[in-house]
């Protein structure tokens, strides 16, 4: 039997936004955080219907959370040091950090087994807090 999963969104985009708002290739990994780019030019707008299949795979390097860990690290680091940014979603930086060093913490330790990164996250995730 074959998995199969439903989620939560599917962004679809016009051309010219990827033409303005270019992809990152610094990062492996910078999927879905390039709506916090395309948010600080345009409007998204919800659309109450399937339009699109998210395709899903087993190499997919969303599920090495290792090294999406550190992609999502370096990626924040990078977006909130944007000199144009807004200082309210500046603001946010500690608190997405936190999320993300907690929540890949847990899931390091308890899904992956990687104890030792694992709790540097959860460590850094309370220097934070």
């Amino acid at each position: 039997m074959r998995k199969t999963s439903a989620y939560p969104i599917t962004p679809l985009h016009r051309h010219e936004v990827l033409e303005k708002v270019r992809p990152n290739e610094q990062f492996k990994a910078e999927g879905e955080a390039i709506h916090l780019r395309v948010a600080l030019e345009y409007r998204y707008e919800y659309v109450d219907a399937v339009v699109a299949v998210m395709r899903d795979h087993s190499y997919n390097i969303g599920k090495d959370a290792a090294v999406l860990y550190t992609e999502i690290q370096n990626y924040f680091e990078w977006y909130f040091s944007l000199p144009d940014l807004p200082y309210d979603i500046y603001a946010l930086k500690t608190g997405a950090l936190f999320r993300n060093n907690a929540v890949k913490g847990l899931q390091l330790i308890v899904d992956r087994r990687n104890f030792p990164l694992g709790r540097t996250c959860l460590r850094r995730a309370f220097l934070l807090d």
